[in-house]
């Protein structure tokens, strides 16, 4: 007699039909094998984050005051410059005026950032800029900031540029009282120090604002699950994972601060939740 045939007798036997046989004969769900981490809350700030223009913290775009040709152009660009020193002559000549030569010098001491006129012979106008000069040992950089994020920035808010991978503590300068009328967001204005001279006017630097220090829920933003019916994470109750939907707010890709949907304390998983159902078996590794 075959072994099925053999487990049908004893079934059958004890009154249990063959639903019985096919579940005692089916193997058991493995658990999932994932990581936790204990939930805990701590004091820390809200992280915004902003890219902007690097700007001189003492800048000035220098125009000829005539319309005319450029007979001379002064020092090159990147040449330290003081303030007085001749930057540009302009040739001027209408019937009867004579403007022969106009000198045009620096307004401030520092370094020529830029040529906007390169060749003697061209032709300028009191329009359009010649030259820029730049005092760029301290780096300004203008933030502008939604609405909830502007209002809670104050002279003591600590914030932190960032370019290519290299950071610098940064000062807030000013705030500003108004908003943009057409976006609504308001300015900050933040000093970084740049005693090297490596960072440059007008590159971009991402400025990161830690407003609003208090309690958070924080969380690896592994453990999130999002879905078209919400989010969740799976909390594990022994060797049981119990799905919790919850509300979250992104810190940075690697974060989210959890708003609604979870208490203080207890074990979230952490790795492997993409495996998991509600009420999944698990296996904790370390």
């Amino acid at each position: 007699m075959s072994v099925w045939a053999l487990a049908l007798a004893a079934c059958q036997k004890q009154g249990k039909g063959t639903g019985a046989l096919a579940e005692a004969s089916a193997p058991s769900k493995a658990a999932v094998a994932v990581k936790i981490a204990e939930l805990k809350v701590t004091v820390t700030p809200r992280l915004v984050l902003v890219d902007a223009p690097m700007s001189g913290q003492h800048q000035a775009d220098v125009y000829s005051k005539v319309i005319g040709r450029i007979t001379y152009i002064g020092p090159k660009e990147g040449a330290a410059v003081k303030a007085g020193e001749l930057l540009f002559r302009v040739d001027r000549s209408d019937p009867g005026e004579s403007f022969l030569n106009m000198p045009t010098p620096s307004p401030i001491s520092g370094w020529v950032g830029m040529w906007r006129t390169t060749t003697v012979g061209e032709q300028v106008t009191p329009a359009e800029p010649v030259v820029t000069i730049v005092d760029d040992r301290i780096i300004r950089a203008v933030a502008y900031l939604p609405a909830e994020d502007w209002t809670e920035v104050n002279s003591n808010t600590r914030v932190t540029a960032n370019l290519g991978g290299q950071e610098r503590a940064a000062k807030v300068v000013s705030i500003a009282r108004s908003a943009d009328l057409s976006s609504g967001r308001g300015s900050v204005t933040v000093e970084i120090p740049n005693p090297a001279r490596d960072w440059r006017v007008g590159m971009y630097t991402r400025l990161r604002f830690e407003v609003q220090p208090k309690e958070r829920l924080l969380l690896s933003s592994a453990a999130l699950i999002i879905t078209d019916q919400g989010a969740f994470v799976y909390i594990t109750d022994g060797d049981t994972a119990r799905r919790a939907t919850v509300q979250y707010r992104v810190i940075d890709p690697d974060t989210v601060e959890i708003t609604a949907g979870l208490p203080h304390v207890g074990k979230v998983v952490v790795a492997g939740a993409n495996l998991l159902s509600d009420k999944s078996r698990v296996r904790i590794i370390e």
